[in-house]
């Protein structure tokens, strides 16, 4: 059930230092926001608590649409850890509001990808691995994870790195690790090929 938000510090900003809180700014005479708000509720139950709606009537809380800046409505915004991480404005349909959920909101494994960056600081590449393996097979997506994975691999079984980066282009925000990467992973298979070579 969505929160008809009455105080927000409460309902919102400390909320979403638990769960993600998405807020949907609407007003009663916006038709867009009926339809918008029909779409949120069920993305919403779908969602299983991953993270909650918060509903903020801009008629009710004009004190709250200056203070957010609502120009229009709807608007819909994400808060987390008590900041808006990111919005959108205008009635998207339910594909285009799901997208940007799967987009926007923050992974449930944050703290596990946390924990495995700092074992890669540490240069403890089987333990990282073995923290970032179950990641991955939850969350295919997380490029946070498949990046520090590709890391590991690089010192562990460099065969996968191109394998884990596949798809990342050029104009991925992190092109430039990724392409140190791979090109890592090349030279260390061609080192170990020689060792091979010369062992054998």
């Amino acid at each position: 059930m969505p929160i008809d938000v009455q105080d927000f510090d409460a309902d919102v900003l400390d909320r979403s230092h638990r769960v993600p809180v998405v807020v949907d700014f609407w007003a009663s005479w916006c038709g867009p926001c009926q339809v918008l708000g029909q779409v949120l509720e069920r993305l919403a139950t779908e969602a299983q608590d991953r993270w909650v709606l918060a509903k903020v009537n801009t008629e009710l809380h004009p004190e709250l649409a200056r203070r957010y800046e609502i120009r229009s409505v709807p608007n819909v915004k994400l808060f987390h850890q008590g900041k808006v991480l990111t919005e959108f404005v205008g009635a998207l349909p339910a594909g285009e509001v799901r997208k940007w959920l799967g987009e926007a909101l923050p992974s449930p494994h944050a703290s596990s990808i946390e924990r495995a960056r700092g074992l890669v600081g540490q240069r403890a590449w089987a333990e990282a691995h073995a923290a970032l393996d179950p990641i991955l097979a939850a969350e295919p997506g997380n490029l946070d994870a498949r990046l520090l994975l590709a890391e590991c691999c690089l010192h562990e079984a460099p065969g996968r790195v191109v394998g884990l980066l596949a798809g990342l282009g050029p104009d991925f925000e992190q092109a430039n690790r990724v392409e140190a990467l791979r090109t890592l992973a090349r030279l260390v298979e061609r080192a170990n090929r020689r060792e091979t070579l010369a062992s054998g």
